[in-house]
Formats: structure tokens, sequence, C-alpha cells
């Protein structure tokens, strides 16, 4: 992925995410490598990129470092593959366990700070990488104006007189108030409620919800790996059971997705139809797999890292058989 940002930037219309292009990439005036042997070395991952060489292409494209160094504060495909390494992380020089935890806390704050723009009633600075617009810009979207079309006539008033955020008037009171700030798990909650809000799917922050509710599962699930109590405990039920769901429809073969389907349907009908679950699902899936072959990843790659291979949930059922 840092190869193609690289890439992308250097040779515009010629770039091909799926093709190195070591020649073509080498003899720009501005690319931070020259060797053709090393730029092909990082394509395949055969050799780490050296730390001179991360400063040199953050010269010339500004934050791409950060597919490796703060992760959290990055673009949002940074920040989504910057959760899957936390989730793998599990063995390391020094105290993994410690690392781990700081990274899940660095990634759910980050996100927590972009996704006010959509929860929070006060006012918000708009600039930065950590706010709503940089992120859309990075995937090619506008945030645009807010439409008010859950504001109430005090509420228009109150906007237009500056008072408060028009943002969170984007979607209904109701997501408004799932979101909880304690923990990750109240993040994942909020962006849950936003997968199946009206024509969330036309909204310009539709793929970055995409790539952040699997970031918000990858880290809910990662924090099960350094908490000693029962997941059951950590999470509650409710809101386990729908970690795993996610992760089954991003990550999961095509054949375990779909024969998913239909326990999953039912084991959360009291919250969402079940015509409106298959058909969100199918379609987060469908956005997930294309933003993934957008940056020339191929699907079964990330799934080979991030699909779980432990279902809590389902362990839970075959110990009370």
């Amino acid at each position: 992925m840092f190869c193609n940002q690289l890439k992308k930037v250097f040779l515009g219309d010629a770039h091909d995410c799926r093709d190195a292009q070591a020649k073509a990439l080498i003899v720009h005036p501005a690319s931070p490598v020259t060797s053709e042997a090393t730029f092909l070395s990082w394509w395949h991952g055969s050799r780490k990129i050296q730390k001179n060489k991360l400063e040199l292409a953050d010269l010339a494209v500004p934050t791409i470092s950060r597919w490796f160094e703060l992760e959290h504060i990055g673009s949002p495909m940074q920040r989504h593959m910057g959760a899957l390494r936390t989730l793998s992380l599990e063995v390391g020089n020094g105290d993994w366990v410690q690392r781990k935890r700081k990274r899940i806390d660095e990634g759910v704050a980050a996100a927590q700070s972009i996704w006010a723009t959509i929860w929070a009633l006060d006012q918000l600075h708009t600039d930065g990488c950590l706010s709503m617009a940089w992120q859309l810009e990075q995937l090619g979207a506008v945030l645009g104006q807010p439409s008010l079309r859950y504001a109430d006539d005090v509420s228009r008033v109150r906007v237009e007189s500056g008072l408060i955020n028009g943002y969170a008037f984007e979607v209904t009171a109701g997501a408004r108030a799932s979101y909880a700030s304690q923990n990750e798990s109240g993040l994942f909650r909020f962006l849950l409620s936003l997968v199946f809000e009206p024509d969330v799917n036309e909204q310009p922050w539709w793929p970055l919800l995409t790539l952040d509710i699997g970031a918000a599962a990858a880290h809910c699930r990662a924090r099960m790996s350094v908490d000693l109590r029962d997941p059951y405990t950590v999470f509650g039920a409710s809101d386990l059971n729908w970690v795993f769901i996610i992760s089954r429809a991003l990550w999961c073969d095509e054949h375990t997705f779909i024969g998913s389907l239909p326990s999953s349907s039912k084991s959360v009908s009291a919250e969402v139809s079940i015509s409106r679950f298959v058909k969100q699902m199918q379609e987060l899936r469908k956005t997930y797999q294309s933003l993934v072959n957008e940056h020339g990843v191929n699907h079964d790659e990330i799934s080979s890292v991030a699909r779980p291979e432990t279902d809590y949930v389902e362990e839970a059922k075959n110990r009370r058989r």
C-alpha cells in the first residue's frame, strides 16, 4: 500500500496498483528511491524500509510514512491497517502487551476525534488529520455543507446562529445517543448504529465508515487478547456478537460469510430486520473489498491476518451445549 501510494502520486494516470512499475518510479526526479532492486524489495516485503528513506518519502508525499509510524493519525486506510497491525501484534521485544494496549488506546482515541463530527453537538475544528473533512479528502470525497435532514426547527436556528454543530443532524438522534466514550466498544456501537441509518450508503462518509467499523472491531478483538477477563465481561453479549458479525462480513471467505448470514440475522433480529441486515452486510463487504483492491492488495491477503480464528460467540454456544 505504501508503494502504491508513492506510484499513484508520481506516475499519475500511468499508475497500476497491480504492477510494481519500479523502472518507471525510480526515474522520477522526486522519487525517494533510485534503485529498482530496493523498490522491488519493498514491494515484495522482503526488506524493511530504512528510516531515512521514509523521511525522503514524507518530503515528497506528506504523511506517507504513517503506513509504518503513527498510523492512528494517518489516512483512513493507514489507520485501518494500523488497527490490523495492532490485532496481530503478539510477539516482539519488550512488553508487547503494554505496547498493544497503547496502540489500541491511540487508535480508538483518533477515531473518536474524527467521528465527533457526527455525534457531538458542540462546534468542532474542521482542519487537521483527525478532522472528518481531511479524512474524506484522502478517500476522494467531500464533507460538504450539513443538510440538517434530522434537525427540528429549534436546532436549525441554533445551527444557523453558529451555536451548535450542524453535521450532527446528518444522522438520527438515536444514532447519536448510541455513542459512548468509555472504550472501544462504545465507539464500535456508535459506528454500528450508523451502518443501519437511512440512506447511509449515499453519505460521503460511507467508505470511511466501512474502514473505521472494521478498525473498531479489530480493536475490540485486540483488547480481548490483552484482558484477563472473560470477553463477555469486557464487552457484553450483544456487542461481542456484533464484533464477530462485522469481522466475518469483512474478512471471512465468501462461503463462510454467506453461510453465517442466516444465524447472524436471527441473533440480531430484535435490533434490525433480516432484510436490512443482509443488505447492509453485503454492501459493507462489497465496499471494503473495493477499497482494498484500489490500494493494490488482495482481499485474501488481508483476510489471512484479520479473519477471526477464535469466535468467542460460537465458543460460548459450544460450552452451553
